[in-house]
């Protein structure tokens, strides 16, 4: 019996079917497509198997066999995927057609009927600018097998020893990685596991591609300067490393032609002396080897060093051409950060009674497991489910004092209750333990030092611009400090009355503060000048308040014609004047009559709005929203830069001023890292090598975080909960491995 698939394969071939119908028994010599198969269930003798099932006349007018096999089926052209990688040359003799190489070039003919395919493939295999050839003849490259049988889907790259030392070198930059690193036992098994060819270079040897590859960085930036003279703001620090050795960073804040805010630290150099005068000559020197001729400001702390190195600068650079805006006036910038930390922590020298009181009784808790098991168990028991856990705070950094402040005044009943059931607590303290009193000054502390912690996070941004905020942050400031002083809580009165003298003693008045602070706020379309209107009305007397609105509106038009005489003639073709009236004057070309809508459109073009300039027209407009969560400062100019040419140049430069030296200052976190105790012997230039171009090299600029122990903490916490497999939710349980 014929079995369903011989069927079903007779069935869906009609010319095989023809053939039994018509062949003889034996198979025709002349060629296999003209024969059929021979088929097992029918002998070479049987009649063919459809000579009885068609009629004899329909049989007899059947063509004859030789009509059929002998016309040959034409297989379908296929697209080799060779082609992928060549592109027909046009405008060629169609007699010669040829082929261009898509990675070197090279020119070959390409008549596949002549010559066929096999000579691109042959020059494919040889070509040495085609990624995927092997550098190494006797390693395999993996591919993947597309639809058709020549086509490649994709390849594994080649291995290249050269590019693996550059990548190990980037690593060693990017994550502040030891030299010796690549000598390490665990780095070299780990090595031969993910690519056996790769034999990692010594020390001496990665040393010096990490500084070969810092100068080639620092020619292109240099090289980014010269040819875009862009405006930059600056930011510097001084410190003293583990080697006793005196560094200064000089960092370059600016926004791109992108509209992206760019920091780069140009210089992490040796200083003789913290002089302001050797700190004014230094920054000189560092601005001329970069090439950079314009520069808005320079963000120092609030020291009398630091006011020599700017008169040093402003006397010296002024004469450099457009080097400094409005011949310097504007240049000191004082670091906000700076002056929040040194008001908090006056306010915390009067309050060390209570912090030191606080701070013995977390430190008892944290002594032992024991300890901390015991507080768990009285917390539980309390019925508080804590977010954060106990940590110790570093008595020279506020911000770490306040967190811990914040968190153990959410365990105050916990602490009650471990002193009523824990003897050895109270004989801790010698009998004066913390009474609530204690707390609720505690609670007020917080309250105050949360203000600043939140201000001092905005003000340390170095991912976002943020001098367009400090009018906001510094109203709040003085608004949250009036009402508190007004209080009839004793307590929460004497610490605003308190904080109040220090925040004028250190910022002094809001006549003394640079004025750029507020023109960057007037640059935000979300406020313009109604948010200053109203803070100050409601702040200060209106003497003081018209004084200081008139100032900024003064400074912000100053600012204005210093960019429109230094700008290009096409910045500001547009920027005065009556716009052109072409429309107008076409529509009386083509014969219409001067009717109502051709008056309108001339009282449209002569309206005051467009006689005005820039700065006119910016703030005659309606404000944005500014409850927009999702909106950016930058983007706006960006899409609003072709309407306003020159002040979106002002916007660009000012917006890029730092409120802080953080960004600096987190440079001496890196290098405090760098040059630690068991890796001191590291020479001025390497250091500088490595701090500069990790900062050159990273695609995503590292946050500054006040304080991360807390972070690190839970983290671990995490992870041992995890690894032991304990899934309790009791608060307290997680805490049985932790000393």
């Amino acid at each position: 019996m014929e079995s369903d698939a011989d069927s079903a394969a007779s069935s869906s071939n009609p010319r095989t079917l023809m053939e039994y119908a018509n062949s003889s028994s034996t198979p025709s010599p002349s060629s296999h497509f003209d024969s059929p198969p021979h088929h097992p269930h029918f002998p070479s003798s049987a009649p063919p198997p459809l000579a009885g099932l068609l009629p004899s006349n329909e049989f007899e007018m059947l063509p004859p066999c030789n009509t059929i096999t002998n016309k040959k089926r034409k297989r379908p052209r296929t697209v080799l995927g060779v082609w992928n990688h060549f592109t027909k040359i046009e405008g060629c003799d169609p007699a010669e057609l040829k082929v261009a190489c898509n990675y070197c070039g090279r020119h070959y003919a390409s008549d596949t009927k002549k010559i066929g395919a096999s000579i691109m493939k042959c020059h494919l295999n040889s070509c040495k600018e085609y990624p995927y050839n092997l550098e190494y003849p006797h390693q395999k490259n993996v591919s993947f097998k597309g639809r058709k049988d020549d086509e490649y889907v994709g390849q594994v790259k080649a291995f290249n020893k050269e590019a693996c030392k550059a990548a190990c070198a980037r690593m060693i930059i990017k994550d502040g990685l030891p030299f010796t690193l690549v000598e390490g036992e665990g780095f070299k098994e780990f090595c031969v596991e993910l690519c056996s060819e790769f034999d990692p270079p010594s020390s001496k040897v990665i040393a010096r591609d990490v500084y070969q590859l810092y100068l080639e960085e620092k020619k292109k930036l240099q090289s980014f300067f010269m040819n875009n003279n862009v405006m930059v703001s600056l930011t510097t620090d001084t410190w003293t490393s583990i080697q006793n050795i005196n560094y200064m960073v000089l960092t370059a804040h600016f926004v791109d032609s992108d509209w992206i805010l760019q920091k780069k630290i140009l210089n992490f150099c040796q200083i003789a002396n913290d002089k302001g005068e050797t700190i004014g000559k230094l920054i000189e020197s560092c601005l001329i080897e970069w090439h950079i001729e314009r520069f808005f400001t320079i963000t120092m702390d609030n020291a009398k060093t630091n006011d020599v190195a700017i008169a040093y600068l402003r006397r010296k650079l002024t004469n450099w051409k457009n080097g400094c805006v409005l011949e310097g006036e504007f240049l000191h910038m004082q670091c906000c950060a700076h002056i929040t930390n040194l008001i908090v922590t006056d306010v915390l020298n009067e309050q060390n009674n209570l912090i030191d009181l606080i701070r013995k009784a977390v430190k008892y808790v944290r002594s032992c497991p024991s300890k901390l098991l015991e507080f768990m168990v009285c917390a539980w028991k309390e019925k508080i489910e804590p977010k954060k856990l106990l940590t110790l705070d570093v008595s020279t950094r506020w911000d770490s004092t306040y967190l811990m402040l914040e968190a153990a005044c959410k365990f105050e009943n916990a602490f009650n209750r471990m002193e009523e059931e824990d003897k050895q607590y109270v004989s801790y303290f010698g009998d004066v333990t913390p009474q609530p009193s204690d707390w609720k000054k505690a609670r007020v502390l917080v309250q105050f030092l949360k203000i600043f912690y939140d201000i001092t996070l905005i003000f340390s941004s170095s991912l976002k611009v943020n001098s367009n905020l400090f009018v906001i942050e510094f109203a709040k400031i003085e608004k949250l400090l009036l009402d508190w002083m007004v209080d009839k809580d004793a307590t929460l009165s004497g610490m605003a009355s308190n904080m109040k003298v220090k925040l004028h003693k250190y910022w002094g008045s809001i006549e003394k503060i640079n004025e750029l602070l507020f023109v960057a706020h007037v640059l935000d379309p979300r406020f313009k000048l109604s948010f200053i209107e109203f803070a100050i009305d409601k702040l200060y007397p209106q003497e003081v308040s018209e004084k200081i609105l008139q100032g900024v509106k003064d400074t912000l038009y100053r600012l204005f014609e210093f960019y429109v005489a230094s700008s290009t003639p096409a910045d500001t073709q547009t920027l005065n004047g009556v716009q052109p009236t072409n429309e107008v004057n076409s529509s009386c070309a083509h014969g219409e009559e001067k009717g109502i809508m051709w008056e309108f459109k001339r009282r449209k073009m002569d309206s005051s709005y467009h006689k005005k300039n820039e700065v006119d027209r910016y703030l005659m407009e309606l404000e944005e929203d500014e409850d927009n969560a999702f909106f950016n400062v930058l983007d706006w100019w960006k899409l609003n830069s072709t309407k306003y040419k020159v002040l979106s140049l002002l916007a660009r430069d000012v917006l890029a001023i730092p409120l802080s030296t953080v960004a600096s200052e987190s440079a001496f976190n890196f290098g405090g890292r760098i040059l630690d105790p068991f890796r001191s012997s590291l020479t001025p230039k390497i250091v500088e090598a490595l701090i500069c171009s990790q900062n050159w090299l990273r695609s995503i600029p590292l946050p500054f975080h006040i304080c991360a122990y807390d972070d690190c903490f839970e983290l671990c916490q995490d992870v041992e909960k995890g690894i032991s497999g304990n899934g309790s939710s009791s608060p307290w349980t997680p805490m049985l491995t932790f000393d």
